[in-house]
C-alpha cells in the first residue's frame, strides 16, 4: 500500500539509506543516462536527515508534484514546491487561495472537467484510486498536460477522511509522442504510396489470419474476398503460377529452416484471372520453445515497374513496424511512474532510430524525395532531387525551385503545388524541361502532409526520373512506325496475328495426353477449327488486300474464315501448329486457295515466330508469296522440256528411218529399171517408202528439224487459195469462214508448211464436228511485249500475225489438252489418225520462231492459235522453166560424202545410172585428201551429219574459201542436227530429204551444174 503522507515516504527513504549505509555507502540518481545527484548518509546534503530536501529535489528532477487533501474539512493541507510550481504559484499562495471545489474546477481544463469529476466519483465508490491525464490550467493562463495518480484514506466506518496523490508534467512526453506519431503518419503515407500489402499467416493451422486492405486491393478484391479465396495454404498455392510454385516453396522453406527472412518474386493470379508479377518478403516467428507458430510478410505488385519502388515499400514497412513496437512499449510502461520514465526514454530512442532510418531511406532512395512548405520553399531534399534539378541542396533548401532553377521547370512545379493545396488531394503529373542543356522528364507525385486536425502543413513530393524511359518510348514509337510503314508498303503480303490463345490450347491438349498434334488435328477437325478461329488478327498489309482482290482490310478479314479456307490451308495450318509447338521458329508450306473473285491462287506461306515471342506466341508474322505464275511457268517449262526430249528422240528416229527408207526407195527404183514385168511388186515398195517418208516428215516437223524455206507470206491470200481443198476435205456439212483486218501483216514462214498446218487443224475440226458445224479461221495483228504476253508465250517481244482456228466441236478435257502436242497421241479410232497432226503444227510454229496455244473445254469447242513473226513482203523469185533431160549426165565427176555404207553405195549407183562418174568417201577427212591429191570434182553430194567432229555445212563453208566455184548439195534425214546451226536453210543451199526420188536427185544436180 502506498505511503499515507510525505513524511511517511521520507521516513521510508531514510530507513532505506540507513540499511544501505556505512560511511562509504552512496546512491546515485540518474536520468537519461546522466548523473543527477549522489545521496550519502553522512556527507551528502541530500541525506536522510533532510528528507524534505531530498523529495523536493526528486520532484523537481522528475517534474512530479505531491499534494494532500483533508476531505473532512475539504481543504488542501499540503502541497510540494513542485506541485505549486506546476500551478504557476508558490506553496503559500496555493494553500491560501485554494478553497473547497477548486481542485475540480479551478485548475482542470473545462473540456476535461467531466472526466476528472467522473474519476473522483469512481474513487469514492470503488476506493481503488484513479490515474488520469488531463490539461492543467496554470495561474498564468498556460496549459500543461499532466498525469495525476491519487489514493484515498477511509475511516473504519467507511467515511472518506483524507486523499493524497502525485501530479506529473507530461509536456516532454507528449511532444515526443506527437513527433513520433507525425513521423509514423508520414511513413504510413509513404508505405501506402508504395502500394505494399501486409499479411500474417498461422503456420500451425496453415491459414491466413490477417490481410491488409492494400494487399487485397493489389489483387483486385476486398479483404473479405481474399480471406474467402486464399485463407488456406492449398488455395493460395493454386493461385501461384505452376512454373513458380517450386521456387516459391523452396525459398520459404529455406528461410524457415534458417530462421531468416526470405525475398522471392513469382507470378500469381489476380481477381481477373490474369497472372501478374509479385515480390513477397516474409519471416518466420517462433515461440519460446522454438516452434514455428506463424509467419509475417509483405506482398508487392511489381508488374509495372519491378524493383523501382521496392526500397521505399520495404523501408516504410520496417519503419512502421519499429514505430508501432516502440509506441506499444510506451503504452505498456504507463502503469508505474518508473516504467513511464523508462518508456519515455525508449520512445525518444525509437524516435531517434526512426529519424535515422527515415533519413537513410530518403538519402539512398532511387527516387527524388522532398518536403516543401506551403509557400513552395524546400524544407528537405535528397540527392536525387539535387541531381534532377541540377542544383546542390544549399540552393534548394529555403528557396522555391524558381529562385535558382529554370523558369519553365519552376512554372510546372508551382502549378502542381497550387493544385494540391487547392484540392487537398495527391496529384501525379509528368513534368518536362531542359536542365543545364539536357532534356529532363520526371513523374512528379505530390501529396499534402496533414497535422492531427487534418490541416495541410506541408507538401511531400516523390519524383521518378523517366527521361531514359521516355527516350526509349519515343525510339520504340519511331521504330514501330517504321515497322508499320514497312508492313503497309511491303510488296509482299503480310499478316500479323496473336496466337497466344492457340498456344494455351495446345498446352491443354498436351496436358490431356495428346502427343501427336498433327495426327490429332487430322482426326479431330473441330479442334483444328477452334485453333484457327481463336487466333487474333493484329494487322493486314495492303499487299494482302490486293492479293486476295478485296476492297479493303475489313472485307478481307471477313473473308478469311474457317468456312472459306481451302483444304490445303487447313492442312498447312495443322502442320504449322505441330512444328512450332515442337520447337520450330518458322514453317513454310504451299497451298492452293481462292481469291475473293474465285480465281485460284497458288501461294507459299511462311510462318515466323519473332524471337521475343517464342514463349507465348503473342506475335506471329505470316508472309504470303504468290507463286501462281511461277508454278505455271514451271509447268510450261516442264512441258517444254518434255516436248524437247520427245522431239530429240523423234528427230533421231526420223533421221535413221530416212536413211533406211532412202536405201529401200533407191534400190526399188533401180530394180524397176532392170526388171521387167515386176512393176506390180516394186510399186508397193516405192509407195510404202513414200508413206514412210511422210511419217518421218511429221516427226521432223514436231522436232522442229524439217526443212523450211521461210519467206514473207500473205496469210489471207494463202487461205483463200486453200478454200477449195478445205471444202473438199471438210465436206458440205461444215461451213468455213475467214476473218482478217484489211491491213493484215505478212508472216515470215514456209508457205507450204503453213498450208499443211492449217489443213491438219481443219481435219481435226472436222473430226470434232461429225454432225457438222462451223469452222472459223481468223487472223489479227498482235504486238507482244513483256506486259502483253510475250513472256507467257515464251516468244521474243515483237510483231506477230495470230491465226486462230476455231470450231464448235466436242472440245477437250484438261487431261487431253496436256498431251495434245505430243507425237502419236490421239483420241481418234485406230487407223483414223497417226497422232502427228498437232505435233507437226507445234513443231512448225516453234521452228518458225512463233508459238501455238490451245483453248478448249468439253462440249465448248476448240480454238488453236498460231503466232508467226511478222515479215516485210518481198517479190517472189521467178519460177524456173521446165528442165530438159534432167536424168542425162555427161560423165561429170561427183564426190559423195556419206558415213552410212549402204546409203553411200546407193548414191553411187544412182549417180552412175544417170551418167556421172562417182567417187564415194565416208568422211570429210577422206574428201580433203582426195581434193588435195588433185582429183577432178565438179560437184559434192554430202550428208549433213558427218563423223569426225564436223558436218556437211561446215565442210562446205571451208570449201568455199578454196573452191568457191564448186557446188554442194546436202542430203539428210533432217537438215539441222549439226550444233549451232540455224534450222532454216539459206536460199543458196540445196537439201534433199531422205528418202528422195532419183528424179529429185537428178534435178538438183542438173540445177547445181547449170
Amino acid at each position: 500500500m502506498p505511503p499515507s503522507s510525505l513524511h511517511e515516504i521520507s521516513d521510508q527513504l531514510a530507513a532505506l539509506l540507513s540499511e544501505l549505509g556505512q560511511d562509504d555507502t552512496a546512491i546515485t540518481l540518474t536520468h537519461r543516462g546522466q548523473a543527477l545527484a549522489t545521496l550519502s548518509p553522512r556527507s551528502d546534503p541530500l541525506s536522510p536527515r533532510d528528507p524534505e530536501t531530498l523529495f523536493t529535489e526528486t520532484e523537481r528532477l522528475f517534474r512530479l508534484g505531491h499534494w494532500e487533501w483533508d476531505e473532512v474539512e475539504d481543504r488542501c493541507i499540503y502541497c510540494s514546491p513542485e506541485f505549486a510550481r506546476l500551478h504557476g504559484t508558490t506553496v503559500e499562495a496555493f494553500l491560501r487561495q485554494v478553497r473547497s471545489g477548486d481542485r475540480a474546477y479551478g485548475w482542470v481544463h473545462p473540456e476535461d472537467r467531466a472526466r476528472y469529476d467522473a474519476a473522483w466519483r469512481r474513487l469514492e465508490e470503488t476506493r481503488e484510486g484513479y490515474d488520469i491525464e488531463y490539461r492543467l490550467l496554470r495561474v498564468d493562463g498556460a496549459v500543461l498536460p499532466v498525469r495525476e495518480v491519487a489514493k484515498a484514506v477511509f475511516s473504519a466506518d467507511g467515511y472518506l477522511e483524507r486523499s493524497f496523490g502525485f501530479v506529473q508534467d507530461l509536456t516532454g512526453r507528449r511532444d515526443d509522442q506527437q513527433d513520433l506519431s507525425a513521423h509514423a503518419h508520414l511513413l504510413r503515407q509513404i508505405a501506402d504510396l508504395a502500394d505494399l500489402g501486409y499479411w500474417i499467416w498461422d503456420e500451425v493451422e496453415d491459414r491466413c489470419v490477417f490481410c491488409s486492405d492494400t494487399l487485397a486491393k493489389t489483387l483486385g478484391m476486398s479483404v473479405e474476398q481474399y480471406m474467402l479465396n486464399y485463407a488456406r495454404g492449398d488455395k493460395l498455392m493454386k493461385a501461384v503460377h505452376p512454373d513458380d510454385r517450386a521456387g516459391y516453396l523452396e525459398a520459404v522453406q529455406r528461410a524457415f529452416d534458417r530462421r531468416a527472412f526470405y525475398d522471392v518474386s513469382f507470378r500469381r493470379l489476380d481477381h481477373s484471372g490474369s497472372y501478374r508479377h509479385f515480390r513477397e518478403r516474409g519471416a518466420p516467428v517462433f515461440d519460446a520453445d522454438g516452434r514455428l507458430v506463424r509467419s509475417i510478410g509483405t506482398l508487392q505488385d511489381i508488374t509495372a515497374a519491378k524493383g523501382v519502388e521496392e526500397g521505399l515499400r520495404v523501408a516504410a514497412q520496417d519503419l512502421e513496424a519499429r514505430v508501432a513496437a516502440r509506441t506499444k512499449a510506451l503504452q505498456r510502461a504507463n502503469s508505474l511512474l518508473e516504467s513511464e520514465i523508462a518508456g519515455h526514454m525508449r520512445a525518444r530512442q525509437a524516435l531517434k532510430d526512426s529519424e535515422s532510418h527515415l533519413q537513410a531511406f530518403i538519402e539512398n532512395s532511387p527516387m527524388g524525395i522532398g518536403i516543401k512548405d506551403k509557400e513552395g520553399r524546400y524544407l528537405l531534399v535528397n540527392p536525387v532531387v539535387e541531381r534532377l534539378f541540377g542544383m546542390p541542396a544549399e540552393k534548394l533548401i529555403g528557396f522555391p525551385v524558381g529562385a535558382h532553377g529554370p523558369k519553365a521547370l519552376a512554372a510546372q512545379i508551382e502549378a502542381q503545388d497550387r493544385a494540391v493545396l487547392a484540392s487537398g488531394q495527391a496529384d501525379t503529373r509528368e513534368i518536362s524541361a531542359v536542365v543545364k542543356g539536357a532534356p529532363l522528364t520526371f513523374l512528379a507525385y505530390k501529396f499534402p502532409i496533414l497535422d492531427e486536425t487534418g490541416t495541410t502543413t506541408a507538401l511531400g513530393l516523390i519524383d521518378v526520373d523517366v527521361t531514359e524511359q521516355k527516350r526509349a518510348e519515343a525510339s520504340l514509337r519511331a521504330s514501330e512506325k517504321r515497322y508499320r510503314d514497312l508492313f503497309e508498303e511491303s510488296p509482299l503480303p503480310i499478316l500479323e496475328e496473336d496466337w497466344s490463345p492457340v498456344k494455351v490450347m495446345l498446352e491443354d491438349l498436351r496436358a490431356a495426353g495428346v502427343t501427336d498434334l498433327l495426327r490429332h488435328f487430322q482426326n479431330n477437325e473441330a479442334d483444328l477449327k477452334q485453333a484457327y478461329e481463336i487466333a487474333r488478327s493484329i494487322g493486314v498489309s495492303q499487299a494482302a488486300v490486293k492479293l486476295y482482290r478485296a476492297a479493303d482490310k475489313a472485307e478481307l478479314a471477313a473473308f478469311i474464315t474457317w468456312e472459306e479456307a481451302d483444304p490445303d490451308t487447313k492442312r498447312g495450318y495443322a502442320e504449322t501448329l505441330a512444328a512450332l509447338y515442337d520447337g520450330a521458329q518458322r514453317y513454310t508450306y504451299e497451298a492452293i486457295e481462292r481469291a475473293m473473285d474465285d480465281q485460284p491462287l497458288v501461294i507459299r506461306i511462311r510462318v515466323v515466330l519473332p524471337r521475343g515471342h517464342l514463349e507465348d506466341w503473342s506475335r506471329v508474322l505470316i508472309s504470303i508469296e504468290d507463286i501462281t505464275d511461277y508454278r505455271a511457268a514451271e509447268e510450261r517449262l516442264r512441258q517444254a522440256q518434255k516436248m524437247e526430249v520427245v522431239g530429240q528422240l523423234t528427230g533421231g528416229v526420223a533421221h535413221d528411218f530416212n536413211n533406211l527408207l532412202a536405201i529401200i526407195q533407191g534400190n526399188a527404183e533401180l530394180l524397176a529399171e532392170r526388171t521387167e514385168g515386176c512393176e506390180s511388186l516394186i510399186r508397193p515398195i516405192v509407195h510404202a517408202a513414200e508413206r514412210g517418208g511422210e511419217l518421218t516428215h511429221g516427226l521432223l516437223a514436231f522436232s522442229r528439224r524439217q526443212p523450211l524455206m521461210p519467206q514473207a507470206v500473205d496469210v489471207m491470200a494463202l487461205m483463200e487459195g486453200m478454200l477449195d481443198i478445205l471444202r473438199r476435205t471438210l465436206g458440205e456439212t461444215i461451213e468455213i469462214a475467214f476473218r482478217a483486218p484489211p491491213a493484215l501483216w505478212h508472216a515470215m514462214a514456209d508457205p507450204g508448211q503453213l498450208e499443211t498446218a492449217l489443213l491438219n487443224l481443219a481435219v481435226n475440226a472436222r473430226d470434232a464436228m461429225p454432225a457438222g458445224g462451223r469452222l472459223i479461221v481468223a487472223c489479227e495483228n498482235r504486238q507482244l511485249t513483256a506486259a502483253t504476253g510475250a513472256v507467257d508465250l515464251e516468244v521474243a517481244a515483237g510483231d506477230y500475225v495470230a491465226i486462230c482456228v476455231c470450231d464448235g466441236g466436242c472440245g477437250m478435257t484438261a487431261a487431253v489438252r496436256e498431251h495434245a502436242f505430243e507425237p502419236f497421241f490421239t483420241t481418234k479410232e485406230i487407223r483414223r489418225g497417226s497422232g502427228l497432226g498437232l505435233s507437226m503444227v507445234y513443231g512448225f510454229a516453234k521452228q518458225s520462231g512463233g508459238q501455238v496455244t490451245i483453248q478448249s473445254e468439253p462440249e465448248q469447242g476448240t480454238t488453236v492459235k498460231i503466232f508467226l513473226p511478222r515479215a516485210v513482203p518481198k517479190a517472189n523469185a521467178p519460177m524456173s522453166g521446165p528442165a530438159e533431160d534432167l536424168l542425162a549426165g555427161s560423165g561429170e565427176p561427183i564426190l559423195v560424202i556419206e558415213d552410212d555404207p549402204d546409203v553411200r553405195r546407193l548414191a553411187g549407183r544412182l549417180l552412175q545410172t544417170m551418167g556421172y562418174r562417182v567417187t564415194a568417201v565416208p568422211d570429210a577427212a577422206a574428201a580433203w585428201d582426195l581434193l588435195a591429191a588433185g582429183n577432178p570434182v565438179s560437184l559434192v553430194l554430202s550428208d549433213v551429219v558427218l563423223p569426225g567432229g564436223t558436218s556437211g555445212p561446215a565442210f562446205a563453208a571451208e570449201l568455199q574459201t578454196t573452191r568457191p566455184d564448186l557446188p554442194v548439195i546436202f542430203m539428210s534425214g533432217y537438215p539441222a542436227d549439226e550444233a549451232g546451226r540455224d534450222s532454216l536453210l539459206r536460199p543458196d543451199q540445196v537439201l534433199l530429204n531422205k528418202p528422195f526420188q532419183r528424179s529429185a536427185l537428178a534435178k538438183a544436180i542438173r540445177q547445181a551444174l547449170g
